[in-house]
């Protein structure tokens, strides 16, 4: 006897204390013990259905015990009989010595769950904490604390800022830096994918909704990101027929998917961003006014980076440091005419074009070198150069106009200072030189007879 109580005692204690729903029948289909976790995912207390027909609590579960587990996906309603949640259930039949049927387990798991571990396993989870975020200008650091704070709650953040200032990572950092770091961060472009394409992307579909439709249907982005953060980039992009199904997400935290009937309930935080101007978008009627307050309850705005120019140099820093890691380049550093020109550039690429433009230097420069400015893109150099001629450079201005117009063939000393000048801004290489003659207004043909001028003259040229 004290043996069976101890087996017994030890049976309940592992049943009860397993993440997976339990529930055990009888040779009848009627419900004989619900575990722990079962109450917890039915809502329902064992009491309530003990000796029911598993039917009452699964209508449509059509149980035909077989030799053999079978797993299925079932629905279970709560509440309101359209709002419904969806296991699945893994039935394995207890047969007993003289192949008698004596019963069936059921073990069910939250179809989300797995939905959401899939989706991580997937590569659908955060990947940058707001460490990962280069900078100390007070802009940055300003938007850093309070996005801190709002990550610990719900609500909606909507994040604006050019192309380019990093509002993708932000949102990995808020995702990190909440309770809901463990499970999916789901990420979707609503301005990459075709209109007839993103509502099923985003709500799923069932199986027959269209033609090419997969068998069993689809979860979408929602239901991915189901107990996570969803990731809605380019917002401003959405089609308004999705912007009244987006609205309702967000007041009924129910998705429906495409070809389907139920509601589906899905937990999720939204982090919307966006580069378009919402305001006169809804003046335009292009933007749902409500949707737009809706979006807006934590409205964050990412400076550009020619705002906070401070954070440039750090940036560099760090670019130099990854891309020579990935490049297999020992860590270069930028002499301080090419460190000046960045510094002066507008960047209207914003960070995206700092780090392809550092990785671009360090792929034109000689290893182990300082970075010089002729390793740099030629539209940066353009600018540079044209910035140099309107800032009001009255001699080299008057030089140039010399050069261009003295076929003497004697140099004069401003002459002399404006090749000099042109070549170190853009290198002695052909195409350094090339840019050099056409940022002095000769041809290349001019350039090679002063330079040859300057060196019968005994001027050294680097």
């Amino acid at each position: 006897q004290n043996d069976l109580t101890t087996l017994i005692k030890r049976y309940d204690t592992v049943v009860n204390n397993v993440a997976e729903g339990i529930i055990g029948l009888d040779q009848n289909g009627c419900i004989i013990h619900l575990n722990g976790s079962a109450e917890n995912l039915l809502c329902l207390k064992e009491e309530k259905v003990i000796n029911q027909h598993i039917s009452s609590v699964f209508p449509d579960m059509d149980i035909k015990y077989a030799d053999h587990p079978v797993e299925t996906e079932i629905a279970y309603s709560i509440g309101n009989r359209r709002k419904k949640l969806h296991f699945w259930a893994n039935i394995v039949p207890i047969i007993g010595e003289d192949k008698a049927l004596l019963g069936a387990s059921i073990s069910l798991r939250k179809l989300s769950d797995m939905q959401s571990f899939a989706s991580r396993l997937m590569g659908n989870f955060s990947k940058y904490t707001f460490d990962d975020i280069k900078g100390e200008s007070s802009a940055l650091e300003q938007i850093k604390s309070k996005l801190r704070k709002v990550s610990r709650t719900n609500s909606t953040i909507l994040i604006r800022g050019e192309s380019g200032t990093g509002k993708e990572l932000f949102a990995h950092a808020v995702h990190s830096a909440s309770y809901r770091s463990s499970k999916a961060f789901v990420a979707i472009n609503c301005s990459a994918i075709p209109d007839s394409l993103l509502e099923s992307e985003l709500f799923g579909y069932e199986e027959g909704a269209f033609t090419g439709a997969k068998k069993g249907g689809k979860p979408g982005k929602f239901e991915l990101a189901d107990g996570g953060t969803i990731f809605l980039d380019e917002i401003g992009d959405m089609p308004l027929h999705l912007q009244s199904k987006l609205l309702r997400v967000l007041e009924t935290r129910t998705i429906e998917r495409v070809g389907g009937h139920e509601q589906i309930s899905v937990d999720v935080r939204i982090v919307a961003a966006t580069n378009r101007d919402l305001e006169k978008m809804v003046e335009d009627h292009e933007f749902r006014e409500d949707l737009y307050y809706r979006l807006g309850v934590i409205p964050i705005y990412l400076p550009p980076l020619r705002e906070r120019k401070e954070d440039i140099v750090i940036l560099i820093d760090f670019f130099l440091e990854k891309y020579g890691q990935i490049l297999n380049r020992s860590t270069q550093v930028l002499d301080n005419e090419c460190k000046n020109v960045l510094l002066n550039y507008s960047w209207p690429g914003n960070i995206r074009e700092l780090q392809n433009t550092i990785e671009y230097a360090i792929n034109m420069s000689d290893p182990d070198h300082l970075i010089t400015i002729e390793s740099l893109p030629n539209r940066i150099i353009m600018n540079s150069m044209n910035e140099y001629k309107s800032a009001g450079q009255n001699h080299s201005i008057s030089a140039l106009s010399d050069i261009q117009h003295n076929e003497s063939g004697k140099l004069k000393d401003m002459e002399i200072e404006a090749i000099l000048q042109a070549l170190k801004m853009f290198g002695s290489s052909t195409e350094g030189k090339e840019m050099a003659a056409k940022y002095l207004g000769i041809s290349i043909a001019t350039l090679y007879r002063r330079l040859k001028e300057l060196k019968r003259l005994h001027i050294k040229i680097d």
